[in-house]
């Protein structure tokens, strides 16, 4: 039997389906998904992403926030260091302690941008070009430390240290300004960080050490320092760190007992025994020298 031909004209209209207006429950979640209340907005400030570690590509403000850092590098390196002015000079130190210290999330980043402009190499000639300017002694020693402790592990800045003459000007600031507590602690962990070594760190390193002991009367400085504040725990604990590092050097433990080395640092477990974190270092320095 042969099928039927359909009817002609128009479809018949569909019966349009009623929909239901969302609850009133539905519809305040749906507003907190896809809107941002005015309390959110307010809270969200650069401070919170300056505090904060996230991914780039995540927070556009993160983002120029550690390009800006950057940006300042060369002109402080290049311009304001290079300045008659010793204001300016000390301005741009400063800046520089704040780029490489630790606290700062972006201090690696910044490291990176920096080494291959020289910094340490830049600020070591700061130093040699005010050298009886204490001011610019001690901000210089705190940039330094602050280079040398974010690129331990490259050793790239503890090598630009020593071939630069970075020791040489440390020890000549530590001498010029024998009587300033703040200028040997910082001069003091400056060194502590340029001789802690890393199985990453070139031979010339160890040899600065050496030369540092042998011809620069290491020794009779830290020895010095030790005798002169015997009250100041932290920069005891800087020289007794100092000599640790310095007796992975066999030759050195010669020139330690022979200048004192070890009747100051047990002086020191004497005079301070409570203190724990101090008598761990001056035990563990006995340690290594007699070893």
């Amino acid at each position: 039997m042969a099928q039927s031909d359909p009817p002609l004209g128009p479809p018949p209209a569909k019966k349009p389906r009623r929909v239901s207006p969302p609850e009133p429950e539905l519809k305040a979640e749906l507003q907190s998904r896809t809107c941002c209340s005015a309390e959110t907005v307010v809270s969200f400030s650069t401070d919170s992403v300056a505090n904060t570690t996230v991914p780039d590509d995540e927070c556009s403000v993160q983002v120029l926030e550690i390009k800006k850092e950057e940006d300042e590098i060369p002109d402080l390196l290049f311009v304001e260091l290079q300045k008659e002015n010793v204001e300016d000079v000390v301005s741009a130190l400063k800046r520089m302690r704040e780029l490489f210290l630790s606290s700062n999330t972006n201090a690696v980043k910044n490291w990176k941008a920096a080494a291959p402009l020289g910094p340490i190499s830049l600020v070591v000639l700061a130093m040699r070009k005010w050298p009886d300017h204490q001011d610019i002694q001690n901000y210089s020693c705190r940039s330094l430390a602050n280079m040398l402790s974010v690129s331990w592990k490259h050793g790239l800045g503890k090598f630009a240290m020593v071939k630069s003459g970075g020791i040489e000007a440390v020890v000549r600031s530590l001498k010029t300004f024998s009587e300033s507590l703040e200028l040997q602690f910082v001069g003091c962990c400056t060194l502590m960080n340029a001789f802690k070594l890393h199985p990453n760190d070139p031979r010339s390193v160890a040899e600065g050490m050496i030369r540092f002991v042998e011809n620069l009367d290491g020794i009779d400085i830290i020895v010095g320092m030790m005798k002169r504040f015997p009250d100041h725990v932290g920069l005891l604990s800087a020289c007794c760190t100092l000599l640790i590092g310095l007796t992975v050097i066999k030759n050195n433990h010669g020139t330690m007992i022979k200048n004192g080395a070890v009747e100051a640092v047990a002086c020191v477990q004497k005079n301070h025994c409570d203190n724990e974190s101090l008598k761990k270092r001056t035990i563990k320095f006995l340690m290594d020298v007699f070893a």
